[in-house]
């Protein structure tokens, strides 16, 4: 649990350092905080994304204030947690940690999109899709390319499992 909670608050950490996109459509970011729930998922094992996800963005929220905003990345985060947490449980050989990644990431965006297409009602929306879901795959490929490398290099620190000190 304590793991858990230290992945939890850097990706808190990362969440708040993290500017806007400069990009032609608003609201996208790289989701560099997603990479603790990645770095979770694949150093301890099932479970260990959602928490880490929860607890992430419940307490980003608290320091901004939980607005729709909020609400929107709480819905995205455990949706593609879930997501990558099954894709991981059942085809764990079959895939790797960009592909789950690029996954959540799609997940996110699409979840976030779905909320806000369900609350305004506005069939405009649907033009907005594809440009969340290019940069939800984009950014979510980053972020399992990164952790590829930092799992590489910590992979066993994290899980507890390092025999150096």
């Amino acid at each position: 649990m304590v793991r858990i909670c230290v992945l939890a608050v850097l990706g808190v950490v990362l969440n708040l350092i993290e500017p806007p996109m400069p990009a032609p459509v608003p609201g996208i970011k790289l989701g560099l905080a997603n990479l603790m729930s990645v770095i979770g998922l694949y150093s301890l094992g099932t479970y260990s994304a959602i928490w880490i996800t929860i607890l992430r963005t419940i307490t980003v929220n608290l320091f901004l204030g939980f607005d729709l905003r909020g609400f929107l990345s709480l819905g995205g985060g455990v949706v593609s947690a879930l997501i990558m947490e099954a894709v991981y449980y059942f085809y764990k050989r079959e895939t790797g940690i960009v592909a789950v990644s690029m996954l959540g990431g799609l997940m996110h965006n699409f979840t976030q999109w779905l909320m806000v297409l369900i609350l305004l009602q506005q069939p405009y929306l649907v033009v907005y899709l594809p440009f969340l879901l290019l940069s939800g795959g984009v950014a979510g490929v980053f972020v399992g390319t990164t952790g590829v490398y930092t799992l590489r290099r910590l992979g066993g620190f994290i899980s507890g499992k390092d025999t150096q000190p």
